[in-house]
């Protein structure tokens, strides 16, 4: 969509809403649907069973697709690793940060590479360069087909990058406690987003509670 058309702020925020959100929750489903049978097959681990071959090549596909060490003497270990990895990451969370990113899809980027969350890329011509970029430095913003590919990375990149290991062990522990993951909790693993650190913590966050409240909003008025 052309979201530089909509002259209200207003409905231009719940266009972007309403676009990227389906996009996220089918991303967040496949990746349910993973942990599903990550989860059966975790718990005939423990249970000592030996598991069948089909199992266990799963398993080992699922753990080079999140870059887990595989061993084959050991799959408890993977299993374990894989659980922190393949989960969701809250709606709230993506919507604030492609809105903050892409500027409610306005962006250069967003418009020209899909790219609504400000991912990078290192290869020679695979995307555009920023046109703030350093001289001596040497990423491109990367592009994207679609959204849809846009969003799966970004989803992929909190789950198995080094930098937001914070994140997925402040969402394991709201698992353990069985508490609701939320994009609040969540945004205090991002502190190696964005070169601003906290600071773009605390935005995010406040994002998140002016999303909440837009969100009553709507519903209130229809």
């Amino acid at each position: 969509p052309d979201f530089n058309s909509y002259e209200q702020v207003k409905k231009r925020k719940a266009a972007f809403i309403d676009y990227l959100t389906p996009i996220i929750e089918y991303q967040n489903g496949k990746i349910l649907h993973d942990r599903s049978r990550l989860e059966q097959i975790s718990g005939n681990i423990l249970n000592g069973e030996t598991l069948p071959e089909g199992d266990k090549k799963w398993l080992e596909q699922l753990a080079d697709k999140y870059d887990v060490e595989w061993n084959d003497e050991n799959l408890a270990s993977a299993a374990i690793e894989l659980a922190r990895r393949v989960d969701i990451i809250p709606p709230s969370l993506a919507l604030v940060q492609a809105a903050k990113e892409s500027s409610w899809g306005r962006s250069r980027y967003a418009i020209e590479v899909n790219n609504l969350f400000g991912q990078w890329c290192y290869d020679e011509g695979c995307g555009v360069i920023p046109a703030e970029r350093p001289l001596d430095a040497t990423h491109e913003v990367k592009r994207f087909r679609s959204v849809a590919d846009a969003t799966r990375s970004y989803i992929h990149n909190l789950n198995t990058h080094p930098r937001y290991a914070t994140l997925r062990r402040i969402r394991q522990n709201l698992r353990m406690h069985h508490r609701p993951l939320n994009g609040s909790s969540l945004a205090d693993g991002l502190l190696y987003y964005s070169e601003r650190r906290q600071a773009y913590i605390e935005e995010v966050k406040e994002m998140i509670i002016q999303l909440r409240l837009f969100q009553q909003q709507r519903t209130r008025t229809g």
